[in-house]
């Protein structure tokens, strides 16, 4: 079984909407997976086509230039001429609208019915090459709307009317603003159109009749213009003479057909009124029935005639009635479709791989925290009780703070204590060994650029860790959860990525050398929402991916001691590999399969520190003033994806690129110790990224042991 997979787009309004007719609306989905064995709903993407704000009996019609549609409750709706296979109007149910090959349906009824019916509008693929459109449209029953030039048309019922009764009623009309004129019909597809949609003669705005046209020929006998509506004055048809009176017929000399009227379909010998020497004064245009074209006499029985609203000079509708949906056939010859080519799916896959790696250098980041108050004060008292750090962005401080508290206070701080308390019972505890806790609260935004969506992230994270200090080196082991949460654009796609992990670190001291080591394991947990449907924000799909990550620092650090000054320089290497497993999404025939892929970060950096100290009888005060250079050498992680639906399972691609090639971190802070072993930690600085993005912080860490 061989099956295309279609992707419902772009969704066009072509009419301007400019006055009250504003609460016209229609409503169709913008994405849509269906194939070529079967029929798939179109409120299968989220979204129920539906129409609003309309009154009265109404036409609705939808036309699929490629593939088949169908409506298979008619339940309550009305037949319409020209559409389903009916030749006229009808009280009675227009059953044939199901059919499995038709590429026009079209029916009558109130608002309500309508709703009914295309509640149950289906589309099903042909493989047809390239991008078949799907044009739907709602007007006053009677009426119809042509894609093919953005035109109205309507064929009134008049008994006996003559062509220039016709004339003057058609302009008398008016439509959504437009006036009306009898129909000139300019191309095959607008005859077409036309034809299907009666099924009697009827006068269009054709004439050689002197009085009509324009009097520029040197005879008007034969020569047919345009005499209505924009095409007025426009050669169609020139007279024909006997060249030199051998029998030849060719155009008069002064004659010539407007290049944008050449279009015209007279019946075999039509029009038949010249060169005939006694003519009859057939010097009306009609269409018959079949679509061809024949010329008539003023009074000659003609019971319809065709009305045409549009493109008359600086006239626009003032209604939405039509739109059209772009469906582009995925794999037909040649397509160039991605199922990545949608941007809420590439900020989705990229808040991923960003999310992953934040998660692991914030892990690194709270023990290098814990090693650096280490250093600070060189000696094992570090963060010892309840440390709670918060980094904030400057720009955007939106998340609720005391939900977090309760969630650390119930999980991370219960376990302190009862170690404290089993320390006081237990004389056999160790004193040389240590306890930290650390939480962390953080924000950051990525803005628009390089047609990649805006991301914002907030990261809550807890810490606790304990280390032991042995001749020259701090030893330690440390635990860390932390909850990553990332918005994409403003229609609903967000990221959650939970980290539980656990790390080993170590701190060597010669003379004033030190050397700091961390390494780490994490365990991911992702949950996905992406918006497949833009116009409908609660069509979602979504998954639950696990993943596995292993990570790395190593810090060579170097003090030069001055007096009350230190001065230090240091060199770094940070390492992080992720593992990020295969999984599927949850929703509608837009989910996807993704395989499972890697990603690999390496940076090095580069920086210094100076620290500065000031002693008094009762604490002692030390600022610190850091600066730290990272190039990133992370390797592109190539994501692969494949349409559930798709049974061929065609794979599509997307590589990720770390978006920045190097970032700049400035700090300084403080860090005041009390006589009674109170710290005070502080820092304020900013991270700038080579992308010109940007992270302003905040740092607030109290500690004192127990």
């Amino acid at each position: 079984m061989f099956f295309l997979k279609f992707i419902l787009s772009t969704l066009i309004i072509l009419i301007n909407i400019n006055s009250i007719s504003k609460a016209e609306t229609l409503t169709f989905p913008t994405n849509l997976v269906a194939n070529t064995t079967d029929f798939v709903l179109l409120s299968t993407s989220g979204t129920t086509p539906s129409i609003s704000g309309y009154s009265g009996t109404l036409l609705f019609s939808a036309v699929a230039s490629a593939g088949n549609i169908k409506v298979t409750d008619t339940s309550n709706v009305l037949k319409a001429a020209g559409y389903c296979g009916y030749t006229s109007d009808a009280s009675a149910e227009p059953t044939d609208c199901s059919g499995n090959s038709l590429t026009e349906v079209g029916f009558r009824g109130s608002q309500n019915d309508i709703n009914t019916a295309i509640a149950t509008l289906s589309f099903k693929g042909d493989g047809s090459t390239g991008s078949p459109t799907i044009t739907v449209s709602v007007t006053p029953a009677g009426t119809n709307y042509f894609s093919g030039n953005g035109h109205y048309y309507e064929i009134v019922s008049s008994t006996d009317i003559t062509w220039t009764a016709a004339k003057t009623a058609a302009e008398a009309s008016t439509l959504y603003g437009l006036t009306g004129y009898l129909a000139t019909i300019t191309s095959a597809a607008e005859n077409s159109f036309l034809s299907s949609k009666i099924n009697a003669n009827a006068w269009i705005g054709a004439s050689d009749d002197g009085d009509y046209t324009s009097n520029s020929h040197a005879q008007t006998e034969g020569t047919w213009e345009w005499v209505t509506g924009p095409e007025n004055g426009k050669t169609l048809t020139c007279q024909l003479e006997d060249v030199g009176g051998k029998g030849s017929l060719a155009a008069h000399e002064d004659c010539s057909v407007h290049s944008d009227t050449t279009y015209e379909n007279w019946a075999t010998n039509e029009p038949n009124d010249w060169p005939d020497a006694n003519p009859s004064q057939e010097d009306y245009g009609h269409i018959r029935s079949n679509g061809t074209w024949n010329d008539f006499k003023n009074n000659q029985g003609v019971d319809f005639y065709i009305i045409e609203y549009g493109g008359m000079p600086g006239e626009t509708a003032t209604t939405s009635t039509q739109i059209n949906l772009t469906i582009e056939s995925i794999e037909a010859s040649g397509s160039t479709y991605n199922v990545f080519d949608d941007e809420e799916l590439v900020g989705m896959v990229d808040a991923e791989n960003e999310s992953a790696s934040r998660l692991a250098r914030n892990s690194l980041d709270s023990v290098l925290d814990r090693l650096h108050e280490f250093r600070l004060r060189k000696e094992n008292k570090g963060f010892s009780g309840n440390n709670i750090s918060l980094q904030v962005n400057l720009n955007d401080v939106s998340k609720n703070y005391q939900d977090i508290i309760n969630h650390y206070a119930s999980k991370g701080l219960s376990s302190l204590v009862s170690y404290a308390e089993n320390k006081k019972r237990n004389d056999t505890v160790t004193n040389d060994w240590q306890y930290w806790f650390n939480g962390k609260i953080s924000t950051g935004r990525t803005g628009l650029k390089n047609n990649k969506l805006g991301k914002q992230n907030d990261m809550d994270t807890i810490t606790i860790g304990f280390d032991k200090l042995a001749n020259n080196t701090l030893f330690g082991i440390a635990f860390n959860l932390a909850d990553d949460e990332t918005d994409i654009s403003n229609f609903g796609t967000n990221l959650k990525m939970r980290a539980e992990n656990v790390m080993l670190y170590s701190a060597w001291n010669k003379k004033s050398f030190y050397i700091d080591s961390v390494l780490g394991y994490g365990s991911l947990k992702s949950l996905t929402q992406r918006v497949v449907d833009r116009s409908n924000p609660t069509n979602l799909v979504g998954g639950d991916r696990s993943s596995e990550q292993f990570y790395g620092t190593t810090y060579l650090n170097h003090i030069k001691n001055l007096n009350n000054t230190d001065f230090q320089i240091f060199a770094g290497l940070d390492y992080i590999y992720t593992d990020f497993n295969a999984y599927s999404e949850n929703g509608n025939d837009q989910k996807l399969s993704f395989k499972s892929h890697s990603l690999t970060n390496y940076t090095s950096s580069i920086g210094s520190t100076l620290f500065y100290k000031k002693e008094n009888k009762n604490s002692d005060l030390l600022s610190f003033y850091k600066i730290e250079y990272k190039q990133d050498h992370s390797e592109k992680a190539t994501v692969q994806a494949s349409l559930i639906s798709d049974s061929s399972n065609t794979i599509y691609s997307y590589n990720y690129n770390v978006p920045y090639n190097y970032f700049m971190k400035i700090e300084t802070g403080l860090n005041l110790k009390t006589h009674r072993d109170l710290n005070i930690y502080s820092k304020i600085g900013r991270i700038q990224k080579s992308n010109d993005d940007f992270q302003n912080f905040i740092t607030i860490e109290f500690s004192q042991p127990f």
